[in-house]
């Protein structure tokens, strides 16, 4: 519902998804890990990369989202966590 309803106010969103990782706890049951890069929103001050975890079941042919958690990853980290000043 979330992500219809998200590209119903967003019609030009662009998604796509990298670094995926899955863990089949049971044949109908997996985790997956990645990251998200969106692009077209009409407010270009939205983030446009993160993170998230989600848990799909199999039920009957269909892969259901039963929890899903994303988050932004900020296009500057700070100046304090930077590879030159890593944080203490």
């Amino acid at each position: 519902m979330h992500f219809s309803r998200q590209f119903k106010n967003e019609p030009q969103l662009k998604k796509r998804f990298s670094e995926l990782q899955r863990v089949f706890l049971t044949p109908s049951i997996v985790v997956e890990s990645g990251r998200s890069h969106i692009t077209g929103w009409r407010d270009k001050s939205n983030p446009t990369h993160g993170r998230y975890t989600a848990v799909y079941m199999k039920k009957g042919a269909k892969w259901l989202i039963v929890y899903e958690r994303a988050w932004w990853i900020s296009r500057t980290a700070p100046k304090s966590c930077t590879k030159a000043n890593p944080a203490k």
